[in-house]
């Protein structure tokens, strides 16, 4: 009799399998009630929308790509929306803020669900860097809300944005490498720093990039794998998307654009997570590079609509916070250097 299990060209029957793909589907299941919930609302708000979406097509889908961008790089989709809708669209800067936190919002949750049904997430590191954020944020929205939502605000995301894609571009092949060789499992007063400067400047003055403070702390100080480093700034910037659209919602900018959030929601929803899974099959290089380009371009091409606003004194101060990135992860970097050689002399 032929032993059929040895067959070359016969498989025996996996009676595991059924079993291993139903833990599989259980294991998103997060997601896909949170895809249900998401489109209930979207539904429900469809027949209040359709007399408003009059806009042509590549508005909607630059937002929604631009929330896509936003979540693989920590610079969060809100902030790229609002200088995308003022410009594009000749929305108001406070309502183009609003719209642009709501369609973080939706991005965000998405791409945290998906994270934390699939990755490992570095908790101790987001308890503190939220810690800090919660006690920066108040302070922050006291002292700078006003300015966040005005050309000032803008012209300070753009710098942002340049400096930021610059430094992914020329250190682009060193994060992607990042082996968590430092990533010694200490979490606390650096992660606090990040979340409170993060919550303090960059939440009220632009958008959704305040966990570009974190990330760098992540790559260029902890060394810690790109993959662990997004998760993080993607459940801190879920966080900072929420409370900006609270914080922000007042204004009646959502209730005026509508249209725009059920016409590009969808893309922002599912979006996210696909450039997520797409990041982990591919090499990290090429995908940074890319972002990095389009950081760059972005950024440019908001500065060159302000030239008329900033003249030449706000050019010199949108200079400062250009070099602003690259001399935090030059300054990580060498901290991490020192506190290596004090270790081992000490």
């Amino acid at each position: 009799m032929m032993n059929w299990s040895r067959s070359r060209n016969v498989r025996p029957y996996n009676m595991k399998r059924p079993l291993a793909a139903t833990w599989a589907a259980r294991s998103y299941a997060p997601l896909q009630a949170w895809f249900g919930a998401f489109f209930t609302l979207w539904l429900a708000q469809i027949g209040q929308a359709i007399p408003r979406m009059e806009h042509p097509w590549w508005l909607w889908a630059g937002l929604g790509f631009r929330s896509i961008a936003g979540t693989v790089a920590p610079l969060g989709g809100g902030a790229l929306s609002a200088s995308y809708l003022v410009f594009n669209h000749g929305a108001d800067v406070e309502g183009a803020r609003t719209l642009g936190f709501a369609l973080q919002s939706v991005g965000m949750t998405s791409a945290a669900t998906y994270l934390l049904c699939t990755s490992r997430i570095d908790w101790p590191a987001v308890g503190w860097a939220v810690l800090g954020f919660l006690v920066g944020a108040p302070l922050g929205i006291d002292l700078f809300a006003k300015g966040g939502a005005t050309m000032i605000g803008l012209s300070l995301q753009a710098g942002l944005w340049t400096g930021f894609g610059a430094l992914l571009l020329f250190r682009g092949r060193r994060i992607a490498l990042a082996d968590g060789s430092r990533d010694s499992g200490e979490r606390g007063i650096w992660e606090f720093v990040a979340g409170f400067s993060g919550g303090l400047a960059l939440f009220p003055l632009a958008g959704g990039c305040s966990a570009v403070p974190l990330y760098l702390v992540l790559i260029f100080r902890r060394r810690v794998r790109l993959r662990s480093a997004v998760a993080s700034c993607v459940l801190l910037m879920t966080l900072s998307a929420f409370l900006g659209l609270a914080t922000d919602s007042t204004n009646g900018g959502l209730e005026a654009q509508l249209g725009l959030w059920v016409a590009s929601a969808p893309l922002a929803c599912f979006g996210p997570p696909l450039g997520l899974l797409f990041m982990t099959r591919r090499s990290a290089t090429p995908v940074l590079s890319v972002l990095a380009a389009a950081c760059v371009a972005h950024g440019l091409w908001v500065l060159w609509a302000l030239k008329e606003f900033l003249g030449a004194p706000g050019f010199s101060a949108v200079a400062m916070t250009l070099v602003v990135p690259i001399v935090a992860a030059r300054w990580a970097e060498r901290s991490a250097l020192i506190s290596d050689i004090l270790a081992q002399r000490y």
